[in-house]
C-alpha cells in the first residue's frame, strides 16, 4: 500500500512509523503546495495511493480553492483522505467545510502522542461521523437568499441527522431518452418548492442545456449557471461556484448509466436510476443490478407504466421492490408536484408536513 503525504517542513517524518508497522510505503513530499497544482503534476502517483495525507498548514490555497480540490480528488480518485490541521480550533470553518464533504479523518491535536494515536486510527478503520460531528458547521435559518428566489410554503421542514451538510443526489438512465434530466429537474423543483435551496448540475457531455436560453426565458448569472422557473441550473460544471451558492442539496444529473462512473455514483447520499417498462427498455435494466451489486439503496423512477402491470413490473425488480416508482405523465420543463408523492417517499427523512408557514432559511454553507 502506498500513503502520499504532503507535509510542511516541520511535520517532516509525522508517518513513518506508523506506516512502517503497517507495511505501508509513504511517499513524502514537504514545503508549501497548491493543492490543485499538485493533484495535476503528481496524478500517475494518486492513481495507484490508497491515502492521502494533507497537511493544511503547507497549503497555499484560499478556502474554496482548497474544497475545490478536495472535491476534485473525491471525484476522481477512491481513497482515503486524512486531514492534518494540527492546532486548529473545531469550529474553525475551512474543517466545517472538509467535513461538509464527507471527510471525517480529521487530526487537530497539538500533542504529539495523541497526534500519533489518531494517526493510527485514520490508518485502521478511519475516524467515524460520530468522532468528527464537533468540526459540523452550525445551520443558520436566516433569510438571506441563496441563488434564485424562494417562496414560503405551508408547511414545516424537519431535517433530520444528515451525514453531510450538503446532500448529493445522483440521477442516470438505463437508456437514452428515458426521462432522466426531466426528473432530475423536478426533484430539484420539489425540493426547492419544499424550503431547501437545491440545484441543478448538468453532470454528462450531451449538453442537453447549453440552448435552454434559446427557447425559454432564462436568467444569465455566470458562464456556467442560469436560473430558470426559479431553480438554478449549472450547464457546466464548476464546483467552486456550486459550493459557493450554498445548497443543502445538489442533484447531479449524470445521464446514461453505462456512461457514468459507477464507484461515484454508488456514493452519491441518494442514487436514482430512470428505466423503462417496455420488452426493449426492461433487458437495459438487468446489467445495472449486476453493475450496482449489493447496494439495496438505489430508488428507480419509471415513467408510463400501465397500472394494470404495476404487479408484474415490481416481481421483476426483486430486492428494489421498495424503492421502485411509477411516474405519472409530466410533460412540463419544470414541475415538482405532479409526482410529488414518489419525491415525498424518496426523501422522507427530510419532508415532513405541518400546518404551518415556513421561514425561508439559507444554504449550510452561507453563513
Amino acid at each position: 500500500m502506498l500513503l502520499i503525504y504532503i507535509a510542511s517542513d516541520e511535520n517532516i517524518g509525522l508517518m513513518d512509523e506508523s506506516c512502517a508497522n503497517r507495511n505501508i510505503v509513504v511517499k513524502q513530499m514537504n514545503g508549501s503546495f497548491n493543492l490543485q497544482q499538485f493533484i495535476i503534476s503528481d496524478i500517475s502517483n494518486l492513481s495507484c495511493c490508497q491515502y492521502l495525507f494533507i497537511d493544511l498548514t503547507c497549503l497555499v490555497d484560499n478556502d474554496d480553492d482548497l474544497i475545490n480540490a478536495i472535491v476534485g480528488i473525491k471525484s476522481l480518485y477512491n481513497f482515503r483522505i486524512i486531514i492534518l490541521a494540527s492546532g486548529y480550533e473545531s469550529h474553525n470553518p475551512i474543517l466545517g467545510r472538509i467535513f461538509a464533504e464527507g471527510i471525517y479523518n480529521i487530526i487537530t491535536e497539538a500533542r504529539q502522542n495523541r497526534i500519533q494515536e489518531q494517526i493510527e486510527t485514520c490508518l485502521d478503520d478511519g475516524m467515524q461521523y460520530k468522532d468528527s460531528i464537533k468540526y459540523r458547521l452550525q445551520n443558520d435559518y436566516s433569510t438571506t437568499p441563496t441563488k434564485g428566489k424562494k417562496h414560503k410554503q405551508n408547511k414545516v421542514i424537519i431535517q433530520k441527522q444528515s451525514i453531510k451538510q450538503s446532500i448529493s443526489i445522483g440521477i442516470c438512465g438505463s437508456l437514452h431518452r428515458i426521462g432522466t434530466t426531466k426528473q432530475a429537474l423536478h426533484i430539484t423543483r420539489f425540493l426547492n418548492d419544499n424550503g431547501y435551496s437545491a440545484c441543478y448540475v448538468e453532470n454528462n457531455t450531451h449538453g442537453h442545456l447549453d440552448d435552454l436560453d434559446n427557447f425559454y426565458n432564462v436568467t444569465k448569472s455566470e458562464e456556467s449557471f442560469f436560473t430558470f422557473e426559479e431553480i438554478d441550473i449549472y450547464h457546466k460544471f464548476d464546483m467552486a461556484s456550486i459550493l459557493a451558492g450554498g445548497y443543502d442539496f445538489i442533484i447531479y444529473d449524470n445521464g446514461l448509466f453505462e456512461e457514468t462512473n459507477k464507484q461515484k455514483f454508488l456514493e452519491f447520499d441518494f442514487k436514482i436510476i430512470t428505466a423503462g417498462s417496455l420488452s426493449w427498455e426492461a433487458e437495459h435494466i438487468k446489467p445495472i443490478f449486476s453493475a450496482i451489486g449489493n447496494y439495496d439503496d438505489i430508488h428507480f423512477i419509471l415513467p408510463f407504466v400501465p397500472t394494470n402491470i404495476y404487479h408484474e413490473i415490481l416481481a421483476l425488480m426483486i430486492k428494489y421492490k421498495k424503492t421502485t416508482h411509477f411516474a405519472e405523465y409530466a410533460p412540463n420543463l419544470i414541475d415538482g408536484i405532479t409526482n410529488s408523492k414518489i419525491y415525498k417517499k424518496i426523501f422522507s427523512d427530510y419532508i415532513h408536513e405541518k400546518t404551518q408557514t415556513l421561514q425561508s432559511k439559507k444554504g449550510f454553507w452561507k453563513k
